[in-house]
C-alpha cells in the first residue's frame, strides 16, 4: 500500500496533548516502515525515498526541528558521525540515537571530546527497520554502548535496540549497555517540569562517561 503519512512528534512545550514521542506505537505494527530525520537532508532523501516506496510509511519530524534549514542530499542506511580531532583514531563510545537526540549527542561529544573521550555517533535515520547492523559495526570498534533518545525508557525503540546489541556483542563489551530517555510520567505543561522530564546534553554527557568509565549509571527520571 503505497502510502505516506507524515507527522510530528517530540517534546516541545503546550502540554500532554501535543507533545508525545510515539514511534514505539507503529514500530510494533508489522509492516509499517517509520522515518525519523535528524536533519533537512535527511528529511529530503527520506520523503523522497518513501514517496517513490510501494509500503506504508510514517513519517515522524519532531517539532524541535522544523525551522532547521541545510542542504539536501541523497540518503541511505544508518551513518556514523565521527566529530573528533584525529579520524583515525579509535574511538571509546558509541551513541546510538535518531530525531533530535542526534544533535544532542554531537554537542555532547564534542565536550567530552575536550577531556580525551572519543565518541562515535550513529544516526538511524529510520527507527524501522533499525539499522543495527551500523550500530554494530561501531560498537565493535568502541567496545561501549549508549542509547539515546527522547523518547520514554520503559517500553521504548531504545530497550530493542540496547537488547539487539547485547545479544549480538556480548562477549566483546567491555561495559553495560546504558540507555538515556526521558522520565515515564505525562508530559506537563510547565516548562521547567518539561526540562526535568526531557534528556539533554548533560545527561548524555554524564551517561557517556559512565560508560567510558565501565560503571552503571543512574537512569534520567
Amino acid at each position: 500500500m503505497p502510502l505516506v503519512i507524515r507527522g510530528t512528534t517530540g517534546f516541545a512545550g503546550g502540554g500532554a496533548q501535543h507533545n508525545n514521542s510515539i514511534e514505539a506505537w507503529f514500530c510494533h505494527v508489522p509492516g509499517l516502515l517509520v522515518a525519523y530525520p535528524s536533519t533537512p537532508a535527511d528529511a529530503k532523501g527520506l520523503i523522497k525515498t518513501a514517496l517513490r516506496g510501494e509500503d506504508p510509511v510514517i513519517f515522524l519530524m519532531h517539532k524541535m526541528l522544523t525551522g532547521l534549514r541545510g542542504e539536501g542530499r541523497r540518503t541511505g542506511r544508518s551513518r556514523a558521525i565521527r566529530p573528533r580531532r584525529d579520524p583515525a583514531a579509535r574511538s571509546d563510545v558509541t551513541v546510538a540515537c535518531y530525531g533530535a537526540a542526534v544533535g544532542k549527542a554531537v554537542r555532547a561529544a564534542e565536550q567530552l571530546a575536550d577531556d580525551g573521550i572519543d565518541v562515535e555517533v550513529v544516526d538511524l535515520r529510520t527507527v524501522m527497520p533499525l539499522d543495527l547492523d551500523t550500530v554494530e559495526e561501531s560498537v565493535r570498534r568502541t567496545r561501549r554502548l549508549v542509547v539515546f533518545t527522547e523518547a520514554y525508557r520503559h517500553g521504548g525503540v531504545g530497550g530493542e535496540i540496547a537488547a539487539a546489541i547485547q545479544e549480538s556483542l556480548y562477549g566483546h563489551l567491555d561495559a553495560p549497555i546504558l540507555r538515556v530517555g526521558a522520565g515515564f510520567a505525562p508530559v506537563p505543561h510547565s516548562p521547567l517540569l518539561l526540562d526535568a522530564l526531557t534528556p539533554g546534553v548533560d545527561d548524555v554527557t554524564a551517561t557517556i562517561r559512565q560508560a567510558y568509565a565501565g560503571s552503571p549509571v543512574a537512569p534520567h527520571v
